[in-house]
């Protein structure tokens, strides 16, 4: 077994992605599962899982073989260390040969033009180092480190990293995104839990294969308009019901993949039975748990 000081639960966490990322490239995009529904054992149906859910079950599993265990707290980095057999311990080190690298925002002018997939480690991001991230034509998944200060995302970002498949801005200082993040069509994960973004650009709609949207914002006002075009989602946690075109109850209609636990707010604007009906909340077969406010 190896121990790995740096494996902490943060890494953890990128370690899913790598996996995710992985079944990916396997054509395993939309893993297949036995549905466990009792009406359907007979009918041995199938549904699809969630891709980043992928990498959260690889890890479950390594867990439950024991290929990835916990050692110890270490009261200095407040972490929890990991110890992972031989078999992982040269999967992760064949990682940056797949296109993963964790790099500090003074390394990012060294870095490699192939790069896939990258997690920037900086407290700071100036609007300079978006400009080198905007050489990475070929950019997969950008993580940044949680609790860093971003300013303004330069309006034309977007243009030069077209084949973004993932975007995590959790716990950043980022308070705007602009309306170009609509042309990334290939965007499937979009992580802005933890900033200070009030409101999402519109262009939003516009995202045919966003699958996950993790909102959580602290001081989001409302949801982008016609979510319901979105519909690829699968992980959305809640739906706040607005009076005005484009946020009442029925743009739920055709979120029919979302799964999990979900919540509808603001349900007083909802004013007739028949609104209500055209949520078509019957055919929201995977959600697990449903709150009502």
């Amino acid at each position: 077994m190896h121990q790995l000081g740096a494996f902490s639960i943060t890494a953890h966490f990128y370690y899913k992605v790598w996996l995710t990322h992985v079944c990916e490239w396997q054509g395993l995009d939309s893993v297949l599962f036995e549905a466990k529904q009792k009406d359907k054992e007979k009918m041995g149906a199938q549904i699809s899982q969630p891709t980043h859910s992928v990498g959260e079950s690889q890890y479950a599993a390594n867990r439950k073989k024991t290929n990835v265990s916990p050692s110890r707290f270490s009261s200095v980095r407040r972490s929890i260390k990991y110890k992972i057999t031989d078999v992982i311990h040269r999967s992760l080190q064949n990682a940056p040969q797949l296109g993963y690298l964790k790099v500090r925002e003074a390394q990012l002018g060294s870095v490699s033009e192939q790069i896939q997939h990258l997690f920037l480690i900086s407290q700071i991001i100036n609007p300079a180092s978006f400009k080198i991230l905007g050489r990475f034509e070929h950019l997969h998944t950008l993580f940044c480190q949680l609790g860093s200060s971003i300013g303004p995302l330069p309006h034309d970002f977007f243009y030069s990293v077209k084949q973004l498949r993932s975007l995590g801005l959790h716990g950043s200082s980022i308070s705007e995104i602009p309306t170009t993040i609509g042309i990334l069509k290939y965007l499937r994960y979009l992580d802005v839990s933890g900033t200070s973004i009030e409101y999402l650009p519109e262009s939003i709609d516009n995202l045919d294969n966003l699958r996950t949207l993790k909102l959580g914002c602290l001081k989001l006002v409302r949801l982008p308009l016609h979510m319901g075009n979105l519909t690829s989602l699968q992980t959305l946690r809640a739906f706040v019901v607005g009076r005005d075109d484009g946020c009442r109850i029925e743009e739920l209609k055709n979120l029919n993949n979302i799964s999990g636990s979900f919540c509808i707010s603001k349900l007083e604007n909802v004013l007739t039975s028949h609104e209500a009906k055209e949520a078509a909340m019957t055919n929201k077969k995977y959600i697990r748990k449903l709150e009502l406010r």
